[in-house]
């Protein structure tokens, strides 16, 4: 394998490990943080696991073509 196709490959399996990483943050915090805006942290964390997925995607296509 080349560089650049093990550059592709690192970055569409953090395209699925980055988010689903945010994910297991944000359950972890739901389960352990006794706070009554849980759900509202919850929410933002699983939120900003879009831009992380949209990001690694951006860069592994832009290094395909």
């Amino acid at each position: 394998m080349s560089d650049r196709e093990n550059q592709i490959a690192f970055l569409r399996k953090m395209q699925i490990i980055g988010p689903a990483a945010m994910i297991l943050i944000a359950a972890l915090i739901y389960l352990l943080w006794d706070n009554e805006q849980k759900s509202l942290v919850v929410g933002i964390v699983a939120f900003l696991s879009i831009p992380d997925f949209l990001t690694f995607k951006f860069l592994a296509d832009r290094l395909e073509s």
